[in-house]
């Protein structure tokens, strides 16, 4: 029987000790490998969610937008309306005999109209 050297058990010891240290290596970093991956689909999930949600919010701006742009034509075109009525309500009263008499029927109808 042959019976090993110091320096031969040595060596395989550390050989061993090599060997059991790169194993345990390899399980942490897959292991953190693993968890990373994990990460990775939850930031994507969250990204995506967040990304959906900029896209509502924008189309939604743009739908305000549009209201807010036919609110503010809206209200230019009666503002012009309500600038011409008064002229035309001036001009049916610069007649001074229209104050000795019942105000012209138009500027009554008129002024009986809600703004």
């Amino acid at each position: 029987m042959l019976i090993p050297s110091k320096t031969t058990l040595i060596t395989s010891v550390a050989a061993v000790a090599v060997v059991g240290f790169l194993w345990l290596r390899i399980d942490t970093l897959s292991a953190r490998n693993e968890t990373l991956t994990a990460e990775l689909r939850n930031a994507k999930a969250t990204s995506q969610a967040r990304q959906n949600i900029i896209t509502q919010y924008s189309s939604e701006r743009e739908y305000m937008t549009t209201l807010l742009t036919k609110r503010q034509q809206h209200a230019n075109k009666t503002q012009e309306k309500l600038r011409n009525d008064i002229k035309a309500m001036e001009v049916a009263m610069a007649d001074k005999s229209c104050l000795s008499q019942p105000w012209p029927d138009a500027v009554t109808k008129r002024l009986h109209e809600p703004y």
